[in-house]
């Protein structure tokens, strides 16, 4: 990187994270606890050790921040640092004062600090300046992957081949302005520990919670550290054809099991995944995978973990909504310093955010909406309301979208109906049509407001295909779809333009309630949900009809696709684990099943638990409810013998 890098434009708390890295990285020194300072927390100092001789030492390292590009140290600008060295000589812990700074210093000014901390009783004393950190950065993958603040702020492709920067400058657009604000917690500091030992982490949190930001720098980190092309597959079917064993890959899976709720029909081909990820990380792959921690939950018991022993090891699980109060005070630092919002707003809020860190319901991407004016439009400037705004992020962002002026919500309706992600430029079609006629706007004016919303509602990036427009954050297409849940008009909308593989994991049935769900289809437009998803594949529709339909949707979809229930089926592990075993119980629930096909599932079931010794037969009362009295009577006597 060139002599210039952008240091000062760090900020300090960022500044301190690249010291810390520096402290372990760079200089081995395994770093105990940070000393408080009495200047504004414009910069602080680590505890550490080093080995001198074979003999363990204490150290202390000064961090020294400034924000003028252009600023050289002296040493009267180090009169609070002098005071205090009679102090830590006295605690034992100056044995090596090591000054870390992005000042500009010459060899004068080096000698004559050296010199006065030396005589304050500092064993030995050394400078690192702005030049001395800028090499580092330049020869260390490591430390920068343990500060991604830095691959903003320098050309990437004086330090990066001509493929990783490529990579790297797609990964970068897809975080937008964010790189900016990203504070490094705990959380992503376990994340590259795990995935420099492992190469493997699975991060989970509650939705908004920061994982894909973590995921996007550890990917930047990927092509920068290992020079691996990152791949995003978007199913465990593309993983499993994208895998290659002749080649260092970094997969990076978001929503693995599910955007917004579990996908147990994906089950079966994630198990058939995970030997060949075992595979591929044997052979130095690596492997980000992240999922909301209620999925996880329910995708675990069916998947088969020993198959794949990192998924239960806890050293490569990072929970990342587990953030410290002053972790959380950073993160709203960074995003009212780096918003919209004016002076007045932020002196106003600023009362208010202590109480907001110690929120239980903080969430990184709630700040990131304080931060601008247009998604915290409507809150109300006391304690109550900002810990509303903190603890309600979900209602105040349907409000938001809500009272949107018709060219914005046609835009947001052009990526709802487009599954959230669409080419740029925007070109005409079947989508913007719907979105223009539904809002009653013009399809420049859609293309205007994805423009204005950049950033705030919506996020311009580019991958191999080109640029393109998605959501900012998964969150608002579920807030757009409260919205079309309560609107008729919307809902037939959704349903004519969304694409099948979009309404099956996105849409439930009237009086059906699966968690994460974007869209309730009324009975009005049955008909029109039958036709669209007739197309689909038996399993997934199997599925659908398990998990998400009413009798009454279910009997309209089985007119369509007959073969539904009429092909033969098979079962492979426990019968209460297979999707066909949940869907025939399911239509026989309904009244669906014929005669011919409940008889010839009762053999399965009995074949089940006679020759497999499978309890789930007995034990869960949807597959017991299908055997008649003599059945059920056959069935044990059988068991017994």
């Amino acid at each position: 990187m060139a002599k210039n890098y952008q240091l000062h434009t760090l900020g300090w708390k960022a500044f301190q994270d690249l010291c810390l890295a520096v402290a372990q990285e760079c200089l081995k020194r395994p770093v105990q606890q940070f000393l408080p300072s009495h200047d504004g927390g414009r910069d602080g100092a680590f505890v550490g050790t080093w080995t001198d001789s074979g003999v363990t030492k204490s150290s202390t390292i000064q961090c020294k921040f400034t924000s003028n590009s252009n600023s050289k140290l002296t040493l009267p600008m180090l009169t609070d640092e002098l005071g205090k060295v009679s102090r830590l000589v006295q605690q034992g812990l100056a044995e090596d004062y090591v000054l870390i700074t992005n000042h500009f210093v010459s060899g004068a000014a080096e000698a004559n600090i050296v010199m006065a901390f030396k005589k304050a009783g500092a064993t030995q004393c050394r400078v690192l300046s702005a030049d001395w950190l800028i090499d580092q950065i330049e020869q260390s993958a490591r430390l920068r992957m343990l500060v991604p603040r830095l691959y903003g702020l320098g050309d990437l492709s004086n330090i990066l081949d001509e493929r990783a920067y490529e990579q790297a400058s797609m990964i970068l657009s897809s975080m937008g302005n964010d790189l900016k604000k990203l504070v490094v917690t705990e959380a992503h500091r376990r994340s590259v520990e795990a995935i420099n030992r492992h190469g493997f982490v699975l991060l989970l949190g509650a939705p908004a919670s920061g994982k894909s930001t973590i995921g996007a720098s550890l990917a930047v980190g990927a092509a920068d550290l290992w020079g691996c092309l990152t791949l995003k597959p978007t199913s465990p079917a593309e993983l499993r054809d994208r895998i290659n064993p002749n080649e260092k890959q970094f997969f990076w899976i978001d929503d693995a099991w599910g955007a917004t709720q579990f996908q147990r029909s994906s089950m079966d081909v994630w198990n058939q995944v995970l030997p060949l990820i075992a595979g591929a990380l044997h052979n130095g792959s690596k492997f980000l995978i992240t999922s909301r921690t209620y999925i996880w939950s329910a995708a675990k018991d069916g998947l088969k973990l020993g198959a794949l022993p990192l998924l239960t090891k806890s050293s490569v699980t990072i929970h990342v909504e587990k953030l410290t109060a002053d972790e959380k005070a950073q993160i709203l630092y960074n995003h009212l310093k780096f918003g919209d919002q004016g002076t007045g707003f932020r002196r106003k809020v600023k009362t208010f955010l202590p109480q907001v860190a110690a929120n239980e319901h903080f969430l990184p991407e709630s700040a990131r909406r304080l931060g601008s004016s247009l998604l915290s439009n409507g809150i109300t400037l006391t304690s109550r309301g900002v810990l509303d705004f903190f603890e309600k992020p979900s209602d105040f962002l349907l409000e938001t979208v809500r009272s949107l002026e018709s060219p914005n919500k046609a835009a947001l309706a052009f990526l709802f109906v487009s599954s959230g992600k669409t080419p740029s430029p925007i070109l005409d079609g079947t989508e913007l049509s719907l979105a223009s006629q539904a809002f009653g706007v013009s399809s420049s004016a859609i293309r205007n407001s994805l423009n204005e919303l950049d950033e705030t509602l919506v996020l311009r990036a580019h991958d191999t295909n080109g640029a393109y427009w998605r959501f900012k954050h998964p969150t608002i297409a579920e807030a757009f779809g409260r919205l079309v849940a309560q609107n008729p008009e919307l809902v037939e909308l959704y349903l004519t333009g969304a694409k099948p593989e979009w309404l099956m994991s996105e849409v439930v049935c009237s009086g059906m309630h699966v968690k994460g769900a974007l869209v309730v289809v009324p009975p009005t437009y049955y008909p029109l949900l039958a036709k669209r998803l007739a197309v689909c594949d038996s399993s997934s529709l199997r599925s659908f009809l398990s998990l998400r339909a009413s009798a009454d949707f279910s009997r309209k979809l089985i007119e369509l696709r007959p073969t539904l229930i009429a092909e033969k089926f098979s079962y492979y592990r426990r019968i209460a684990d297979e999707v066909g075993a949940h869907f025939l119980a399911r239509m026989y629930e309904f009244g669906l099943l014929p005669e011919e096909n409940r008889l010839t599932f009762v053999k399965a079931l009995h074949d089940a638990a006679i020759k497999e010794a499978d309890s789930s037969v007995v034990e869960k009362d949807y597959l017991r409810n299908i055997l008649t009295a003599d059945e059920i009577e056959e069935l044990w006597s059988n068991i017994e013998v």
